[in-house]
């Protein structure tokens, strides 16, 4: 009486021809690992990244509130003090150590800070990209960026090829206009770009009002972080902070907590308003939110 292990060999062996070959079982299967279709449903399982998305530190138009300053610098409270004690509390958190990719405002208090706070990364080998995409709102003179000609020889590390590519930077308009319309935009095309990205954990380098209305709906302390994980399905873009951060207030606590969307203060000085009804439902969106907290 034969076992049940040799019936089952027996039974594997003859599900496949006699004329089947090992060199032919070896070309079936490099036919099966090249195939576009088995890359595509490898890709349609990858896991969206990790985003720990960040603030610059301290900048002198955030203690002078002079927005006439062309890209702004940090003070000296952001660059010696802010700076270390983000990294300092970064370092300390394990998910920061499997960061694979760094992306930076290519304004000079994102780059700054990035390549301050971030050398614990920089310094062992991980790129940093600087994104157009993600800079600050408005059309104030803070927030216009320089050329590449500018920033490249003073942050050579950062790969600006993006932003030389670029057709509008560091123009204000198209994508980059400070309009409700042009903001909205921009988020989706940053949120999709980053969730797209394979790297499993990637930081974000940015400013408080692109987070906040662009982003993720949350308010950012200078030099302060969040952790976010991206919503489940293939087209949504929606983030979910992790509760550590949420309930702290930031990695750091500096953070103001609950959920914020627009403010009054974001449609004040924009060149083209949107409609009274869209401002006052994003208005009335913000209280809802704000309420809901309490």
């Amino acid at each position: 009486m034969q076992s049940r292990s040799t019936a089952r060999r027996r039974t594997c062996v003859s599900i496949f021809p006699r004329a089947l070959t090992l060199r032919k079982l070896n070309l079936i299967l490099l036919f099966l690992i090249a195939h576009p279709y088995l890359s595509f449903l490898e890709n349609s399982f990858q896991m969206a990244p990790t985003i720990i998305f960040i603030r610059h530190a301290e900048g002198i138009h955030n203690v002078q509130r002079d927005f006439t300053i062309h890209d702004p610098p940090l003070t000296d409270l952001g660059l010696i003090t802010q700076c270390p004690a983000l990294s300092q509390g970064l370092q300390a958190l394990p998910i920061a150590q499997e960061i694979s990719l760094i992306v930076t405002s290519p304004l000079t208090r994102t780059l700054q800070t990035t390549t301050t706070a971030l050398a614990f990364l920089t310094s062992r080998g991980v790129p940093t990209i600087a994104h157009p995409a993600f800079q600050e709102t408005t059309n104030n003179n803070i927030d216009i960026g320089r050329p590449v000609s500018s920033l490249a020889p003073l942050f050579p590390h950062v790969d600006f090829n993006l932003v030389e590519q670029d057709q509008i930077w560091p123009k204000k308009e198209g994508l980059y206009a400070y309009s409700y319309e042009s903001l909205i935009e921009r988020g989706r095309v940053a949120r999709r770009w980053l969730k797209a990205r394979p790297e499993k954990v990637i930081a974000v380098v940015g400013h408080d009002g692109f987070l906040r209305v662009g982003i993720c709906g949350k308010k950012f302390g200078n030099a302060d972080f969040r952790i976010f994980e991206f919503e489940g399905g293939e087209d949504e873009l929606g983030l979910i902070e992790w509760k550590s951060t949420e309930e702290n207030g930031g990695g750091l606590g500096t953070c103001p907590k609950g959920m914020f969307g627009w403010l009054p203060s974001d449609f004040k000085y924009m060149p083209s308003k949107p409609s009274e009804e869209v401002m006052q439902t994003e208005l009335a969106k913000t209280a809802m939110l704000s309420s809901s907290e309490n």
